[in-house]
């Protein structure tokens, strides 16, 4: 499951783990159900979103081999699109939108793990960084887009935190966190003060 806000136009955007996938819009001034968007039947368990207001469209990644990227126009709340990856680009766990820069990067549910780049501005795959062995199903992601480095956990006992450079998608270092702190499912990510929490 998974899910992006639009604070501007007073909706948020829930992404359901069914089949096939379903994107329920919610009205935030007095929370209650505003439409649901039926997805095609090869379009499922939406586990991936982010949410590039500007341009008025969400994106939902897809648990499905090869993953999907759906693009939703949030104006009408319509299925715009749909991006497949390539082979061994499957089961989309996490996401994160650089909206300067025109991107956003998927991780898939492989191993070792990948993160894929797609270009906004025409909705097209722009590239993959394939991890390091043991760095597994990317789960979670931030991105700290005034320095250009986006984070993304691994799903591996322990956890770990992988750093990827924005401007040449390269793969830079790994933390790896103490023993117990095992398969980080969630990030949040702090600019102001410069921490990330997973």
């Amino acid at each position: 499951p998974c899910a992006v806000i639009d604070p501007t136009g007073g909706f948020a955007y829930f992404g359901t783990h069914t089949s096939p996938g379903k994107i329920v819009r919610v009205r935030l001034s007095n929370f209650t159900i505003a439409g649901a968007l039926n997805l095609g039947s090869d379009e499922y368990n939406l586990n991936a979103a982010v949410i590039d207001t500007a341009s008025g469209f969400a994106y939902f990644g897809t648990e499905t081999s090869p993953g999907k990227i759906v693009k939703v126009r949030l104006s009408d709340f319509s299925h715009a699109g749909t991006l497949t990856l390539l082979s061994g680009e499957s089961l989309l766990r996490s996401a994160v939108i650089d909206y300067g820069g025109g991107f956003a990067y998927f991780g898939t549910q492989t191993s070792p793990g990948k993160i894929v780049k797609v270009r906004l501005s025409d909705f097209t795959r722009y590239g993959v960084l394939v991890l390091d062995s043991g760095e597994n199903n990317p789960s979670s992601a931030v991105i700290d887009t005034g320095n250009g480095f986006a984070y993304f956990s691994v799903d591996t006992s322990p956890g770990k935190i992988v750093k990827v450079r924005l401007v040449d998608f390269m793969r830079l270092q790994v933390l790896t966190l103490n023993s117990g702190e095992s398969f980080p499912h969630s990030a949040v990510f702090d600019a102001v003060n410069g921490f990330a929490y997973f």
